[in-house]
């Protein structure tokens, strides 16, 4: 193989420092700015440090499409693509002769459960370690159990945004390489759009399209890369670009569920100004040849669970400023890049630091459930790097024990089986298992989605009992989840007959019913229907459910939450509370 580092990268004058780090340490953290080349460059770095020949170089990403498109940028860099290859969900493109393996890290984390050892392995490379995911949390909690069974394994730590002296004291204070420099300067502009109703309306989307209107008339060639928080805000600005900017700019859409040769796309010359309008997948590891200009709505879902209604949900939040800073990151690798920021500089310093690691915003329950079905063991003994609280590990048990997805020794029933294989709250799975077995499906995935959002109901202050003149019209007054149903119902029934989105947005104005979580129900619903189409256990009822089976679903997953009336409005439930 060829083992050459692009001279016009930062990480590459430090080549040799990093060589003989990897040969003298077990693990190191190595950290530095986007675009520095550390995904990249780092994987054959191992290999000039003699790893790879008593097993696999195994590195993590965080999302498939970075793998994909890392994996055949090393494979073109090293002119062997035997050598190198990548696994991700239902795609393995590894062979015998593979020696440097790129995958998600859930599939990383998949194979602890077959290879408790990770044996294939001298070596393991954990990269965007700062986003602090669930999976990200498990392996370095896993890995840094391994290092006294495993002296001879390699572990390196890598992120550009990254908390350097707690990951360093969570492996005994592993030394750290600062890979500093950028190629090219980044001019940031910050715009004052922090309006009150900023987060319900479609203010982000109309002012980004403004900015690249702007940018693509007065400023000179260079690919232009858009950050949005949601599929429908891509698909939304995609569509409005088109018809603004026709035959002047290829604008492409970029999100996780998108088909693969659609991702594709993005890597491709074209003839004309490429205008990429991306989720936070294109936030880290994903390098788009080309982009000169970056706009960043600051926006991403970031899912956090409410332990009062005992929901995890996907709101639209503001992201954290090394978030940012990745964001602004993207530009400036082929030239000066300019970032414009659709929120004032205040904002920005008002942001926390770092993305609260998701073990803290997360449904213990959901991590209980993980952990029992990859044989990680018991909460409370796990070298978390944020451990959660006591308190928390055991409601998360309760709430297991009460759905019936354990046993009382912690073992997985046939229904908790079921539920580990499905990524939502426990108690939204478990309704979900129990309408499909009384047939109510159809309308209990519709409440289960609406579950997961803030109500789609909003009351302005100035018209509060106009807004509850029309919400009355979704009332019934035998339930407030048939209530859900009917917004449901609704709204569907008025899209199909106005076929326009700018009519339905007006229905949205005038029933008093927020247009943005409206969407993100529609995306929740899709996705819990994507996750158990392929389960033949999971089929749509034909008939309409009885209101009977829809409750009956609905009190399976919340059981603690059944009560006794004692008087007008106070009920008794468990707990004495």
């Amino acid at each position: 193989m060829l083992l050459s580092y692009p001279a016009e990268l930062p990480i590459s004058s430090q080549k040799d420092t990093i060589v003989n780090a990897i040969q003298d340490n077990q693990v190191l953290v190595i950290a530095g700015d986007t675009g520095s080349g550390k995904t990249t460059q780092i994987p054959k770095m191992c290999l000039e440090a003699g790893q790879g020949k008593k097993g696999l170089i195994g590195c993590t990403q965080p999302r498939r499409i970075a793998a994909v498109s890392v994996a055949e940028r090393v494979a073109a860099e090293v002119q062997d693509k035997t050598r190198v290859g990548y696994k991700i969900r239902f795609r393995d493109r590894t062979t015998r002769q593979t020696l440097i393996k790129f995958m998600t890290d859930g599939v990383l984390l998949a194979e602890t459960s077959k290879d408790r050892n990770l044996s294939r392995y001298d070596t393991i490379i954990i990269d965007e370690a700062h986003e602090r995911s669930l999976n990200i949390d498990f392996l370095l909690g896993y890995l840094q159990t391994l290092l006294a069974v495993r002296p001879g394994l390699k572990i390196i730590i890598s992120s550009a945004t990254i908390d350097t002296e707690k990951f360093s004291s969570h492996f005994d204070n592993a030394p750290i390489i600062n890979v500093s420099g950028r190629t090219y300067p980044i001019e940031t502009e910050h715009r004052d759009c922090d309006e009150p109703d900023f987060m319900d309306s479609e203010s982000y989307v109309d002012l980004a399209v403004r900015e690249i209107v702007t940018l693509t008339e007065n400023s000179p060639a260079g690919d232009m890369l858009i950050f949005m928080p949601t599929e429908r805000d891509i698909l939304d600005t995609v569509s409005t670009l088109q018809q603004k900017l026709s035959g002047q700019a290829l604008v492409l859409p970029l999100f996780g569920r998108l088909h693969a040769v659609d991702q594709r796309k993005i890597f491709r010359p074209a003839k004309l100004r490429k205008i990429i309008v991306a989720t936070n997948i294109a936030e880290t590891s994903i390098t788009v040849p080309g982009i000169r200009y970056v706009i960043d709505t600051g926006l991403a879902r970031i899912s956090r669970y409410n332990p009062r209604s005992r929901t995890t949900s996907l709101k639209v939040s503001k992201i954290s400023r090394a978030s940012c800073d990745q964001r602004t990151g993207r530009c400036g690798r082929t030239g000066p890049g300019h970032c414009i920021r659709l929120y004032s500089e205040e904002n920005y310093h008002t942001r926390p630091e770092y993305t609260q690691p998701e073990i803290q915003r997360s449904n213990l329950a959901e991590v209980i459930l993980q952990m029992i079905s990859l044989n990680l063991g018991n909460p409370r003994n796990f070298p978390f790097i944020d451990p959660p609280s006591v308190n928390s590990v055991r409601d998360g048990h309760k709430v297991l024990l009460e759905l019936g997805a354990i046993t009382t020794d912690n073992t997985l029933t046939r229904r908790g089986r079921i539920m580990a294989g499905l990524p939502l709250d426990p108690s939204i799975s478990r309704i979900i298992i129990e309408a499909a077995e009384l047939g109510a499906l159809k309308e209990v995935k519709v409440i289960a989605a609406g579950l997961s959002i803030q109500d789609p109901r909003i009351r302005p202050a100035e018209k509060e009992e106009k807004a509850d003149e029309m919400h009355r019209r979704f009332k019934d007054k035998k339930s407030d989840f048939l209530g859900l149903l009917k917004i449901w119902e609704t709204f569907h029934s008025t899209a199909k007959q106005v076929k326009s989105q700018a009519k339905l947005r007006k229905f949205c104005a005038s029933h008093y019913l927020s247009w943005q979580r409206m969407r993100e129900w529609l995306d929740i619903h899709e996705q819990i229907t994507n996750l158990t189409k392929h389960n033949k256990k999971f089929q749509d009822n034909e008939k309409p459910a009885t209101y009977e089976a829809i409750h009956q679903s609905l009190l399976s997953g919340f059981l603690r939450n059944i009560g006794q009336k004692k008087e007008k409005n106070i009920y008794r439930i468990r707990g004495n509370r």
